[in-house]
């Protein structure tokens, strides 16, 4: 099948489903293999239909977007338009970026500037938890090892990744701010972007970036232990700030 044992960046080469391709090449068992090929995607799409929807309703509450989106379903408690609007809008871009192999790179990296997004949720978490919010006793120990995580995610993403996925926040970040005017909070967010501006030097420094400076396991700790002092940084920030004490 032309692929090199350990180099998985050759499954890239092959014309369809990697589960499937490979299957067909060792003849292991088809239908094992064609459920796992099939169930994976949807399984990621799931969750990307979630998480999208999520995002619809955040930004409905926040103004960023007609206010139907933030509308509940009376019965289900799930806001409906949401999901409405972002399942129509994941098929028209699926079925427009098909045909074209090119629009993938910019997915690939639509899916890192996620992960940096949503590397937020664990210091949300230890901001309502040290406000009460959350009585959970293990979200201190629960919440920084899942921002750790998170950063790690992103770093192992790699060079160029991780800068073209930046640029893309930087942009939506820029544009959403000039259209709402959003002038509020702008001191309590320089831990945010301090911690971007980090990952993006080890990125392109360490052993996944351009320089290869840093060996994988030495640039990876660094990371883990520069998170956690954003991490303490972002609760701090969160919990200072305007209605969260």
């Amino acid at each position: 099948m032309g692929l090199t044992p350990g180099d998985w960046g050759s499954l890239s080469s092959l014309p369809g489903n990697p589960f499937i391709d490979i299957a067909s090449g060792l003849h292991a068992a088809p239908l094992l293999t064609v459920l796992v090929g099939v169930i994976g995607p949807f399984v990621t799409g799931y969750i990307y239909l979630g998480a999208g929807t999520r995002v619809l309703f955040a930004m409905g509450r926040s103004g960023y977007v007609p206010s139907s989106m933030k509308a509940l379903h009376e019965k289900y408690s799930i806001p409906y338009w949401s999901l409405v609007v972002f399942a129509i809008m994941g098929s028209i871009v699926t079925y427009i970026s098909s045909p074209l192999p090119t629009i993938y790179g910019l997915i690939t990296d639509s899916v890192v500037a996620g992960y940096i997004a949503f590397s937020v949720n664990p210091v949300v978490m230890g901001v309502l938890w040290r406000g009460g919010t959350i009585k959970n006793r293990w979200t201190p120990v629960i919440a920084p090892l899942a921002f750790i995580a998170s950063s790690l995610i992103v770093f192992w993403s790699g060079w160029p990744l991780v800068p073209y996925a930046v640029l893309l926040l930087a942009a939506g970040s820029i544009i959403f701010g000039v259209i709402y005017k959003v002038k509020e909070d702008f001191v309590k967010s320089l831990w945010y972007i301090g911690y971007i501006a980090f990952l993006t030097l080890m990125t392109y420094i360490g052993s996944v970036g351009a320089l290869n400076l840093i060996n994988f396991y030495a640039a990876s700790a660094i990371v883990a232990a520069a998170s956690l002092v954003f991490y303490f940084l972002g609760v701090r920030s969160g919990a200072t700030a305007k209605g969260s004490r």
